[in-house]
């Protein structure tokens, strides 16, 4: 069985993106990255056309060769999407956080590492961890037969966890529920984990699909832009995968944008917030009167108590769902605007942006310092990338990153090829080798997954 067959194999009770992410996919438990719908032959296509024409020339002066920019869409469009998977959940306050949950789980592997019985909670605190990400089918509420045409409008509800015994918890779930024209509810989905961390990926890969549409010569620029709108708009109201775009409706709902690259520009940087808030953001929350008001929880004591408890169990969808509200409306043109209209509402919720993008940066780097002493090879190598990746992430303009600065690991084609998908020449991880890393980290997901299914 070659490395691609074990992956899908191991990979596909906790692929997490599998509606959505067709094309490619990223595994939480191995951290790897799968491109299954490209080979070989694409990238070295993409080498002989980036040899024969100057890239710069065309970016610049808007003249790009049809031929390169299909094949650049092509193969990065899907490979940003994928790696932003990476960065957020390696190289963000929760990814820091992630990874060292995943780090402190494995090492409880008495097989390889001796551990005690008495750690062996940490597997299944790290099980229930990666579980959590995208709630059961049975949150996501399809009524059967309705049409879904657009327009749609949406309602911003919430809802209560199922305990293990089956009994109601007291954590919420935010739903945002999609009716049709004639006022009938298409579906209703949660506004979890997964939908904060697609809405940063489908950022980039339609932030880069724009910035080359803007490269092309104007003939063929204008039938490109309408063609990317269309496929966007495609993706946003396929009521399947409603769960997969609920970060996007609600922004550009609340703040009335049409046009869905200005969405996902406020959209990614809401993301990062939300990725970058620790438990002092969570706990210091705050909110003003006029913000009380806003959400409707000075006089609604029910609706009060939904908010309390989101922020106790630490729901980044609800937090992506606060900053969006409170946000000023304004028309969002630039990246100033945009911070200063994330700032604003963080305010309103008595906290500052730049406390927060601090002490989550904080947290990476010490995270960065644990991870380097551990005995998980491969998990001690990337250590060494995390805050540089977090400061690229940060940098970004517009929105969109620059994946020729991050430090990326080669991924898995389809025809099981292993390649260097990022652009990037400083690139610290352009030699980390995959299959040793899949094979390291595979064990601690088997026995993490043994562990936790005796756990009854």
């Amino acid at each position: 069985m070659n490395l691609l067959q074990k992956r899908k194999k191991t990979s596909e009770r906790w692929n997490c993106f599998s509606k959505a992410d067709v094309l490619g996919s990223f595994d939480f438990m191995t951290l790897t990255i799968s491109l299954d719908s490209l080979n070989i032959n694409d990238f070295n296509h993409l080498g002989e056309l980036l040899s024969r024409g100057d890239y710069k020339d065309g970016i610049l002066n808007r003249n790009l060769e049809y031929d390169l920019y299909e094949a650049l869409k092509k193969i990065y469009g899907l490979s940003f999407h994928e790696y932003t998977h990476f960065v957020d959940s390696t190289s963000t306050a929760w990814g820091a956080s992630f990874l060292l949950c995943l780090n402190e789980a494995y090492l409880t592997n008495h097989d390889i590492f001796g551990a005690e019985e008495s750690e062996y909670h940490k597997a299944k605190y790290f099980f229930d961890l990666a579980k959590s990400f995208k709630l059961p089918d049975y949150y996501t509420a399809k009524t059967p037969g309705v049409d879904p045409s657009t327009p749609w409008s949406y309602l911003v509800t919430s809802g209560k966890r199922f305990k293990n015994n089956g009994e109601l918890s007291d954590v919420p779930i935010t739903f945002i529920s999609f009716g049709n024209s004639s006022q009938e509810r298409i579906v209703r989905s949660p506004l979890s984990m997964i939908a904060v961390l697609e809405v940063s990926a489908m950022a980039q890969e339609i932030l880069y699909k724009s910035f080359l549409v803007n490269a092309l010569p104007e003939d063929t620029r204008i039938v490109e832009i309408s063609q990317l709108q269309k496929e966007s708009l495609k993706f946003i109201y396929n009521h399947e995968l409603t769960e997969y775009s609920a970060c996007a409706h609600l922004v550009a709902n609340i703040h009335g944008f049409t046009d869905v690259i200005m969405a996902y520009t406020v959209c990614e940087r809401i993301a990062t917030v939300v990725l970058n808030f620790t438990d002092k953001c969570f706990d210091d929350i705050s909110f003003s009167d006029l913000a009380r008001k806003t959400l409707h929880i000075d006089t609604n004591k029910p609706l009060e108590a939904v908010c309390k408890n989101s922020i106790k169990s630490r729901d980044r969808g609800y937090v992506f769902y606060l900053i969006c509200l409170l946000m000023p409306k304004s028309k969002y043109e630039n990246d100033e605007e945009i911070r200063k209209g994330i700032s604003a509402s963080l305010e309103a919720m008595g906290i500052n942006y730049h406390e927060v993008i601090m002490a989550a940066r904080r947290e990476v780097e010490v995270a960065s310092q644990t991870l380097s002493n551990s005995p998980i090879k491969c998990i001690a190598e990337l250590s060494g990338s995390l805050l540089k990746n977090f400061d690229k992430k940060l940098a970004a303009k517009q929105g969109m990153y620059d994946f020729s600065s991050f430090d990326l690991p080669p991924v898995l084609l389809g025809d099981c090829e292993i390649v260097a998908a990022s652009p990037g020449v400083d690139n610290a991880l352009k030699k980390y080798d995959i299959e040793e890393a899949y094979n390291e980290l595979v064990e601690g997901q088997l026995w993490v997954e043994r562990f936790s299914e005796a756990c009854v």
